[in-house]
């Protein structure tokens, strides 16, 4: 028991890992593919061999890209959950504690479920 209860932390540390590589590389490929669709058909292999020997360059980009997305769902994030958190204290000064609960455990609920059709 003692073997496969910290193994399991490994595997899943290894497996977000090796997706965020892939992630990165992905959208490295895509940032590739989107600029030489700018370029005329002719040259656009060319172009695309270039691009792969200035990778790093590219690379560099998307990672700031990608960080500032980051940092704008992690703002978004925290402004959804203060006003959670005031919407939840407002609620239980008007209604009680006890009620309070069960409106904010079935409106979590419904998010929940709203989230799956949301994306």
């Amino acid at each position: 028991m003692f073997l496969f209860g910290p193994l399991h932390v490994l595997i899943l540390y290894g497996f977000k890992r090796v997706s965020g590589i892939f992630d990165r590389d992905e959208a490295v490929f895509e940032e590739i593919q989107k600029r030489a669709a700018k370029v005329p058909p002719a040259q656009r292999q060319a172009a695309i061999d270039a691009m792969k020997l200035d990778r790093a360059r590219i690379t560099q980009q998307v990672y700031a890209v990608k960080k500032k997305e980051k940092a704008f769902s992690d703002a978004f994030n925290f402004a959804f959950k203060c006003m959670w958190w005031a919407i939840a204290v407002f609620l239980c000064c008007i209604f009680g504690i006890s009620t309070t609960f069960w409106i904010v455990l079935v409106g979590s609920v419904i998010a929940f479920i709203a989230s799956f059709w949301i994306g």
